[in-house]
């Protein structure tokens, strides 16, 4: 809210590891290691939201205006 402490964040932060990771997919699909079609991670990111959609821990709704008006979603 206007006038609090706890301003949001513009910057998402990776740690070295996640940054070396996309490093070396990146590397690996240059040389043709990797030949999965997509962006690094790309796969294995929809499976997880996939289960996790499947499992219960969250679902997918259509913004509503009415409903979801002056509300932040995440």
């Amino acid at each position: 809210p206007p006038g609090s402490k706890n301003k949001r964040k513009a910057n998402a932060y990776m740690t070295r590891k996640e940054e070396n990771d996309l490093e070396l997919a990146i590397k690996l699909r240059n040389d043709r290691v990797i030949t999965t079609p997509g962006a690094p991670f790309e796969a294995s990111d929809d499976q997880e939201i996939s289960d996790l959609v499947g499992r219960g821990v969250f679902k997918f709704e259509l913004y509503n205006e009415e409903a979801h008006g002056g509300i932040r979603i995440f």
